[in-house]
């Protein structure tokens, strides 16, 4: 529950950056677009988009499959296997939220610098 609030956050925080950003270019942002698109509060922005996305999508995907274990936990027998479901259910997690995070952040990495701009690497 708290992931969703963290990813809540993360979207509020960059949708008052874009405003306060628009408010500073205003008329002029199509003149300064290229200029925009490679500055390093583009890419922060970006990421602070990307990341609280995934932070919500996974939240949410957790939840489900919590609940989907919970159902599945109280009608087996066996109380091994719940065990090695709930293992399996952290790693999966885990690695999600790892993949996540190197996906957001490959705007920093120099193959991708210019890949957001024109979207040629």
């Amino acid at each position: 529950l708290v992931l969703i609030n963290i990813g809540d956050l993360l979207i509020g925080a960059y949708i008052m950056l874009v405003i306060c950003y628009d408010a500073y270019y205003g008329e002029v942002f199509c003149y300064k677009q290229i200029e925009w698109l490679k500055d390093l509060e583009c890419s922060l922005i970006g990421i602070l988009s990307t990341f609280g996305t995934l932070i919500s999508i996974l939240s949410m995907t957790t939840l489900s499959v919590i609940r989907l274990f919970v159902i599945k936990r109280n009608t087996l027998v066996n109380r091994k296997t719940a065990q090695k479901d709930v293992v399996r259910l952290v790693v999966i997690v885990g690695f999600l939220i790892a993949l996540s995070s190197l996906v957001t952040f490959l705007p920093f990495s120099r193959p991708f610098e210019d890949f957001f701009v024109n979207g040629v690497i």
